[in-house]
């Protein structure tokens, strides 16, 4: 579960930051970041995920940053679109109209406002986090045995599914479970 929350928490980070820096800018500044942010979001996130994990090579920081930066351009751009909503209240004009700097109001007053989209992408990502990591073990290219992964440990009962089934129905099992209880919770907070 670390390596979903690790993941996740790395993509939400970051893309808060490119997304704040975008959408409070504007500008050139907007649209160099989501140029990149575009081009990084036109391939499929666990494409990418596998193509960084493959340059990189197995490991559990590996898998965290190939699975990260994977899942930032979503994170950027739905930052992006929330700041740009906040960024036009009257409590943002004020902060500007009696001169505070730039930083502690995007820090203050537009951030803590522009989140919430951000905390339910954050629900559904963790479940996308560590399905992809199952994915990446599997094939080989995420987290080793013996160390404990749902993918690694279907990938090694995968030789033994016809005499020891729950080698990889227990995995898998748990894996399916942990998917469902995320997407309940992201339903039920307004997200997908």
């Amino acid at each position: 579960l670390s390596l979903g929350l690790l993941a996740c928490g790395f993509s939400a980070i970051v893309g808060v930051i490119f997304g704040s820096i975008a959408g409070f800018f504007g500008g050139k500044a907007d649209m160099i970041i989501m140029r990149i942010m575009d081009v990084l979001g036109a391939i499929p996130s666990t494409l990418l995920a596998v193509c960084i994990a493959a340059t990189l090579g197995t490991g559990y920081v590996n898998c965290i940053f190939a699975l990260g930066v994977s899942g930032v351009p979503a994170f950027a751009r739905l930052m992006r679109a929330s700041l740009l909503n906040v960024s036009n209240l009257e409590y943002v004009e004020a902060a500007k109209s009696i001169n505070c700097s730039n930083p502690r109001i995007i820090l203050k007053y537009a951030i803590p406002n522009a989140l919430a989209p951000v905390i339910v992408q954050t629900t559904m990502g963790i479940a996308h986090s560590l399905i992809s990591a199952a994915a990446l073990s599997y094939i080989g290219l995420g987290i080793q045995l013996p160390t404990p992964e749902w993918g690694a440990m279907l990938s090694g009962g995968r030789n033994y599914i016809r005499d020891y089934p729950h080698l990889v129905l227990a995995p898998g099992i748990a894996a399916a479970f942990l998917l469902g209880i995320c997407w309940k919770r992201a339903s039920a907070k307004g997200g997908m």
